[in-house]
């Protein structure tokens, strides 16, 4: 891992796939609080919009029955308590208890989908060595502090602005509230909320995303690596012994992605000649183009050249055309249409040396 007092200024280079995962294994993951706060309010906007009839059809049960008994309730001190114990009983089962639920559900959801499984006691581990006042002041006054400072005061006063507005135009309905029945009273008190809220996440929204595009920006840029810092890497890779037993593995299946059996079927093999080995089929009654049959290089080279020999398959050496064909294409595709004529050219020769009735069609066809 790159050393943390080194110079930013050699640090140019983005980070490698192991440089990340290393990151990720210590608890360092990219993190936006500005999105989980916006999945946070915008899923609690949807469930009270979704509660709306519930909580209005309490209230209005609850008022209407002691306006009802009004004349036979003696109001004192325990009457009142009971009132604000039941007003509070529908909140708390109705909206405040599915509220919070519903918060840790989605917190827990965004950390999983985003970071996965990560867990890691190096991030909540006690380290010495991170205690210190001098490194405590320059995160105070850093430019990612002030960054954040300048953040949360644009984010308040977004949000402040868009709720005075969202408010501002249910002004005419709130003050026509007062001349409405109970339940005229709550559906306009609940479209004033939900109008706030909806206006909110919008603004919510577009902070969300900005704030993790540059959350990412600077987790990459923490990550950035030197030149030497990836030439180390690159020699503590080469040299693990697990490293090496898992390239060891990948050689061997790859070996034994294609057969001798299917190698056997080609009709030319195109190498480097030593490096790369292509296994080509061609059947212009049945295939639109030639076929890779097998494709592979040094070892896997070798072994499709030892397969040619043993069937007399016809060896071209092209080297251009032979590095082309490993690169743009995998077992079982089909030749590119840019590579069309080259292929052409080499069954033609093909043809010279071994004719194929087969061929004949196909090579007319190429060549258009």
């Amino acid at each position: 891992m790159a050393d943390e007092n080194q110079d930013k200024s050699e640090r140019t280079e983005d980070p490698t796939p192991r440089r990340l995962e290393d990151a990720r294994k210590d608890g360092k993951v990219p993190t936006s609080r500005e999105l989980v706060s916006f999945a946070i309010f915008l899923s609690s906007t949807l469930m009270i919009i979704f509660l709306t009839k519930p909580i209005s059809s309490k209230f209005t049960n609850l008022i209407s029955s002691y306006l009802i008994n009004f004349h036979l309730i003696n109001i004192n001190e325990l009457i009142i308590r009971s009132i604000a114990q039941d007003i509070v009983f529908i909140f708390l089962i109705i909206a405040i208890v599915p509220l919070i639920l519903n918060s840790a559900v989605v917190l827990l959801t965004y950390f999983i989908q985003h970071n996965g499984f990560v867990f890691s006691t190096k991030s909540i581990g006690f380290d010495l060595s991170k205690i210190s006042l001098l490194k405590g002041l320059q995160k105070l006054f850093s430019l990612r502090s002030i960054v954040e400072l300048i953040k949360g005061v644009v984010k308040i006063s977004l949000v402040g602005v868009a709720a005075y507005f969202a408010i501002r135009s249910q002004i005419k309905d709130m003050q026509l509230a007062f001349f409405l029945d109970i339940n005229g009273m709550i559906a306009v008190a609940f479209k004033a909320v939900t109008a706030m809220m909806l206006t909110v996440c919008s603004v919510m929204f577009l902070i969300s995303i900005v704030d993790f595009l540059y959350q990412r920006f600077e987790y990459i840029n923490d990550l950035k690596m030197s030149f030497k810092d990836i030439k180390d890497e690159q020699k503590r890779t080469d040299g693990d012994p697990e490293i090496k037993f898992k390239q060891k593995t990948k050689r061997k299946a790859l070996l034994k992605k294609f057969s001798t059996k299917d190698a056997a079927k080609a009709d030319v093999i195109i190498t480097n000649p030593t490096h790369y080995s292509i296994a080509l089929e061609y059947n212009p009654q049945e295939m639109p183009a030639p076929k890779v049959l097998a494709k592979g290089a040094d070892l896997m080279a070798l072994k499709i050249r030892e397969i040619a020999n043993q069937y007399f398959i016809p060896i071209v050496q092209n080297p251009p055309l032979a590095r082309a064909l490993f690169d743009s294409t995998d077992i079982d595709d089909f030749v590119p249409l840019e590579h069309y004529k080259a292929v052409a050219e080499v069954i033609s020769y093909v043809m010279k040396i071994r004719p194929n009735k087969k061929l004949l069609k196909g090579i007319k066809d190429l060549k258009k």
